[in-house]
């Protein structure tokens, strides 16, 4: 190989890069805006935790007040 080839080499190596960054950079701007545009409602877990628990409350069955007894005569 002489020089010449060596720096048509090197200069197309430099050009692929340059290529695949831009390509990268690209596809990342494009992520962002669709993950964006999304809008996605956020939730807090524990708000969710909460809920549950009232709710196990609310559904939980209350004693009668004592075991109810049978009267043989």
């Amino acid at each position: 190989m002489d020089v010449l080839d060596l720096l048509i080499l090197l200069i197309e190596c430099i050009v692929i890069g340059f290529g695949m960054a831009v390509g990268d950079w690209i596809v990342k701007v494009i992520a962002v805006r669709l993950l964006n545009s999304e809008q996605a409602s956020l939730h807090d877990v524990e708000d969710d935790e909460e809920e549950e628990v009232k709710r196990k409350r609310r559904t939980r069955k209350r004693p009668d007040g004592g075991a109810s007894l049978a009267v043989i005569p």
